[in-house]
């Protein structure tokens, strides 16, 4: 293959502190300290060596890309390179609110969620979070890739009670509780209690009455658009959106659902003295180029 333009081939070999003050654009240097390849652009040093990923459950699909899922707490560790990752993560979701008696809770709202493409993963560890479900009307947990946070979502309110702000803010209890609010980018808010109670707000829509608010799809863990991050049904009972929102209880004995794991869908909404369910816990997914 020809190549075009001039190249300067000579090649350093030092530890990272001894790159030079004076490099010419197209000039290489290997780092003894992290074992990579650079090359001069004319302005910063550019890493040319393509890295490695390890950690959490390692999966690859005929897209072309190697994925690594973490359900639980744990570490990236990228060596011998850069990686260049597209990274989703949803935090836990808001518990739905519990009936105290004679009304019903509100919806709890997803846990927000962040979608990172063509992120720069340098050489190194970086720490893995997976934000738990909120307990009833309680936000759920934060989840974190290194620097790159996704919000829990706010609780549902008790009934005549006030929801939770968060990733997608939790709904209003029946008569009168205020809706959450959710964050900008992450999730939407839910709906005020008025005489019925509000749905939890999604990652894709803000609640709708009774009903949660639908997620958002994703199609970074297996190459296949899933939702995730929809928001709980109030105990009117209102329904959950798709991303693992759950549906408010119909009363007793029906128990109130809780949001699906690894989504971080909103919990539902209670009634007949029932408490509320709990969100769904969160996720957090790295992919890049096999």
């Amino acid at each position: 293959m020809p190549l075009y333009g001039s190249v300067d081939l000579s090649m350093a070999q030092a530890p990272s502190s001894s790159r030079g003050t004076s490099p010419t654009e197209g000039q290489l240097y290997y780092d003894t300290d992290d074992d990579v390849l650079y090359a001069y652009n004319g302005t910063n040093w550019k890493s040319i060596t393509e890295g490695s990923g390890s950690g959490g459950a390692y999966t690859t699909y005929n897209s072309g890309y190697t994925v690594n899922t973490f359900l639980s707490d744990g570490t990236f560790t990228v060596t011998n390179g850069t990686l260049t990752c597209d990274i989703l993560v949803v935090a836990g979701g808001g518990g739905g609110g519990t009936d105290a008696g004679g009304g019903w809770g509100g919806g709890g709202g997803a846990g927000g969620m962040v979608i990172s493409r063509a992120v720069n993963m340098s050489s190194g560890t970086y720490t893995i979070t997976v934000g738990a479900g909120g307990g009833a009307q309680t936000v759920g947990s934060d989840s974190a890739c290194g620097t790159i946070i996704a919000y829990g979502g706010g609780g549902g309110g008790l009934n005549a009670g006030n929801a939770g702000n968060g990733g997608s803010g939790g709904g209003g209890g029946k008569e009168g509780g205020a809706a959450g609010e959710g964050i900008a980018g992450q999730g939407y808010d839910g709906m005020v209690g008025t005489g019925l109670a509000g749905g939890g707000g999604g990652a894709g829509a803000a609640a709708t009455d009774e009903n949660g608010g639908i997620g958002k799809t994703n199609d970074f863990r297996t190459g296949s658009d899933v939702y995730y991050a929809g928001g709980g049904g109030s105990g009117n009972p209102g329904t959950g959106g798709s991303g693992g929102g759950a549906a408010g209880a119909n009363g007793s004995p029906n128990p109130a659902y809780s949001g699906t794991a690894n989504t971080g869908g909103g919990g539902g909404g209670a009634r007949s003295s029932i408490t509320g369910g709990s969100g769904g816990s969160g996720i957090v997914v790295i992919r890049y180029a096999a």
